[in-house]
């Protein structure tokens, strides 16, 4: 009987913060604990306000803390605590704190969306478009990954900018955290702000891309991501947040690719074939096969409004 290895959109967080601090402040909004940090030029992001207490993966009886909090009043605990218990509101805390260590991650190159919901590539500052170098089977190549395209637009020839991003989630089974990539685009008109028919194009290039095309963005995002925060001769790893690999699982039937590339085009069963489109993924197959494993209770990462689902990993 033919196997064959899947893999799913699910990236590996490797590692988090090990200790969750907790500590009393006399601020509510958001906003007035930024500014007293701002004021000394800090701008640390991975914290959480929350019913007159400030819950962060940074030591509150360090600088700059005791501008916003009582350090005598500093309780630190086991990050495992929120992050494997069946309390949800525990839970949506923890989610809360790693994607906030997400965002600092990714930036400045990627940035979160409030309006789209979604991370997305950044055009440099004076660049019409961002690259960035990825590993195939046959060599080391580039994608473009923010790009510019002239556009007529109500008889105006207008500038406009495709952005590679992605929705997440985080999700947890059989006690192991993972970050849901679901590859999109964004479409902005100046590299920021989003174009006013940014629906419209998503929608038009959902219906035209093939597979091949979200797998390789699905593949692109599970190389870089990995890559962030590892630090280098002069500057520290990043200690809040790691990821691994896209996770993988062995099932006992497989499927014909001749087969099905006779529904393909000419055009797309070549690419399918061309063994240069197929971007390496390290490590793959050395993983033990959690295919039978349930998956336990996830967080989507939604924003405020997130909420605690029950789901089976098939």
């Amino acid at each position: 009987m033919r196997k064959e290895q899947l893999y799913t959109n699910l990236l590996q967080i490797k590692s988090y913060a090990p200790t969750l601090f907790i500590a009393d402040t006399p601020f509510r909004h958001r906003h007035d604990v930024w500014e007293k940090l701002h004021e000394v030029d800090e701008h640390y992001g991975e914290w959480l306000l929350k019913e007159g207490r400030i819950y962060s993966f940074h030591d509150l009886r360090e600088f700059p803390w005791q501008r916003v909090c009582d350090r005598g009043a500093v309780e630190d605990f086991n990050l495992d605590e929120w992050a494997l218990s069946e309390d949800p509101e525990r839970r949506r805390d923890f989610v809360y704190l790693v994607r906030r260590c997400l965002s600092e991650l990714l930036y400045p190159e990627v940035r979160w969306h409030k309006e789209l919901r979604c991370s997305f590539f950044t055009l440099p500052r004076g660049k019409n478009s961002r690259s960035i170098e990825y590993e195939s089977h046959a060599r080391k190549s580039k994608r473009t990954v923010v790009e510019q395209y002239p556009r007529t637009v109500d008889g105006r020839i207008v500038t406009l900018y495709r952005h590679y991003a992605f929705w997440d989630r985080l999700r947890r089974f059989d006690g192991r955290w993972y970050l849901e990539i679901s590859p999109t685009y964004a479409f902005t008109y100046n590299g920021r702000d989003v174009a006013y028919q940014h629906e419209d194009w998503v929608k038009g290039i959902k219906r035209r891309e093939r597979n091949r095309a979200v797998v390789a963005q699905l593949l692109l995002w599970a190389q870089y991501i990995p890559r962030l925060g590892r630090g280098s001769m002069f500057d520290p790893p990043y200690a809040f947040l790691s990821f691994g690999e896209l996770g993988t699982f062995d099932v006992d039937v497989g499927i014909d690719d001749r087969t099905w590339r006779k529904d393909e085009d000419e055009g797309e069963a070549d690419v399918l074939q061309d063994p240069t489109n197929r971007l390496a993924l390290p490590g793959f197959g050395d993983e033990p096969d959690d295919s039978d494993e349930q998956g336990e209770n996830f967080v989507t990462s939604s924003g405020e409004a997130d909420q605690t689902n029950e789901v089976k990993l098939l």
